[in-house]
Formats: C-alpha cells, structure tokens, sequence
C-alpha cells in the first residue's frame, strides 16, 4: 500500500490507520458486535471525518466488517477494498505461470497462518466466512 501511495504522489492527501484490533475480532468471529462498533469508533474519532471522501479497507479480512463501517460512516463516504485487486493479481500470477485454466483436481487445500486445517470445526467456520462475504454487498 505504501507503495502505491509513494507512485500515485499522493502521500498529502491519504492518512495510514492500523486497526490490529479488527484482527483480533476476526480471529473469534466477531463482526457486528457493540465492542467492534465502540473499537471503530474510537479509532475513527482521531479524524474529521467530514473531510474524508473515501476510506479504503486495506487488509483482505476488514470486508467483514463493511457494514459496520457503512453505519460509522454514513452513506457519503465510499468504501473500497483490495479483495478486487487480490483476486486479479492471482489470476495474473497464474496467468504467468501458464497454470491451466481447468482440468485440475477441483479440490481445495484450507490453510491458516500457513498450517493446513483439515479439523471439521475449522473448515465450518471458514464455510461461514465464505458466506458471509457473499451476503456483504
């Protein structure tokens, strides 16, 4: 991201705020909770929002918390997020590395902090995650 930002010359008008909590939340499934809400309030209270046109959701992860930060924010401040971006660097890499568009095994390998997970629990709960990004709009 910096270094994007570095390209585009636009260090002046764009403000970097970490949000490690918004980690911890999703690590224990918690999106829509009142102390995820209170978090990002108070994380957000540093800013005159009212200056603000757009925040950008920078970690692959905060998509989750998208309605949260559509009610923080109000209707008009655009959200965006990388996931996009994510998704079109990988078709490219694989474009790149000449990786057949089909004919491979259909199979999914789940992995977490790069541990593959194969317990049912889990694998159930990244099911919920996979479906929760389809009901954010």
């Amino acid at each position: 991201l910096k270094k994007l930002i570095t390209r585009l010359d636009c260090e002046d008008i764009v403000d970097l705020l970490p949000l490690p909590g918004l980690v911890r939340f999703a690590e224990n499934m918690e999106f829509d909770n009142s102390p995820v809400s209170a978090y990002l309030q108070e994380e957000l209270s540093r800013f005159d929002m009212s200056r603000y046109q757009t925040v950008v959701l920078g970690c692959t992860h905060f998509i989750y918390f998208r309605p949260v930060f559509r009610t923080l924010l109000g209707p008009e401040i655009d959200i965006i997020d990388g996931n996009r971006g994510t998704v079109n660097k990988l078709a490219a890499t694989l474009a790149e590395i000449k990786a057949p568009p089909s004919g491979g095994s259909g199979s999914i390998a789940w992995f977490e902090s790069g541990v593959a997970v194969t317990n049912r629990e889990t694998l159930l709960k990244f099911e919920s995650l996979l479906k929760r990004c389809g009901d954010i709009e």
